[in-house]
């Protein structure tokens, strides 16, 4: 199933930390390894359930899924932080994981387009 990130920048105003996880797509290089299996599966648009044995869920204000563009995603989240800013107050954006785990992607989208060149949508 595929669920859809809503602009509503009251969210963001409401609340003074939100935790938004993205959901990075499987790279080439995973994609023809062997043995390589998804481990994430998205139950609702606040929940993901790892497929571990035993299965467990977690929770989070936002889940944006593999698909999202990063423009829409910059008009979900990144625009409302602007806004704040633009109005006076603090805003902080960062990305935390392990190696791999898909932090630059979710900041800058995909870097290169197959001609080398900087993606429009990057950064």
């Amino acid at each position: 199933p595929h669920f859809e990130l809503v602009e509503d920048s009251s969210f963001w105003k409401d609340r003074n930390v939100q935790v938004l996880i993205r959901i990075r797509p499987i790279s080439n290089t995973e994609s023809v390894s062997q043995g390589y299996g998804r481990c994430l599966r998205q139950e609702t648009a606040q929940t993901l359930v790892w497929l571990g044995h035993p299965e467990t869920r977690f929770t989070f204000d936002h889940v944006a899924c593999e698909t999202i563009s990063q423009e829409k995603l910059f008009m979900v989240a990144g625009l409302p932080m602007v806004d704040n800013c633009m109005s006076g107050y603090n805003s902080c954006m960062f990305a935390y994981g392990q190696t791999g785990s898909g932090k630059t992607y979710t900041m800058m989208g995909e870097i290169c387009q197959i001609d080398g060149k900087l993606s429009e949508d990057c950064g």
